[in-house]
């Protein structure tokens, strides 16, 4: 027997879906339209289902809503060119770094945690970048 979500589980589940929404359309007609058409198809999803596969059917609703593959372009576009324009400055952090190897690899983990999924579109890249930096934690035993 195939378990579905319950109301419970629905509504905890809409705050994450807002942001797809707003970051694909400015257009208020066309969120709400993106919402109502989520929530008909929250009872269809196994309470089994995994975060990727409700991102994919979430997804899939806002491609078809936006008539676009890549509903999401431009805030990727804005927020690559910030990230760009960090780049140099990060650099210079793994070069300085007294393990160059474990500064790469928080720099590429910090960059992999932002989610624009579940954030406001409007973050401080640099902000949240270096926030990250500093709970990361790691240690590596490796041959130099």
């Amino acid at each position: 027997m195939k378990m579905c979500l319950s109301i419970k589980s629905d509504i905890k589940l809409m705050p994450k879906i807002e942001p797809f929404e707003e970051h694909a359309f400015q257009d208020e007609e066309k969120q709400r339209e993106v919402l109502d058409k989520i929530a008909k198809e929250l009872p269809q999803i196994s309470i089994n289902s995994t975060p990727p596969e409700m991102g994919r059917r979430i997804h899939k609703i806002v491609r078809q809503i936006a008539g676009s593959s890549d509903p999401y372009r431009e805030i990727k576009d804005e927020y690559n060119k910030i990230a760009l324009g960090l780049y140099p400055e990060l650099r210079e952090r793994v070069k300085k770094a007294k393990d160059s190897l474990l500064m790469s690899i928080r720099v590429a983990i910090a960059g992999n945690i932002i989610d624009f999924a579940v954030k406001n579109a409007h973050i401080d890249i640099e902000k949240e970048v270096e926030q990250i930096l500093k709970r990361i934690k790691l240690s590596f035993f490796y041959l130099k």
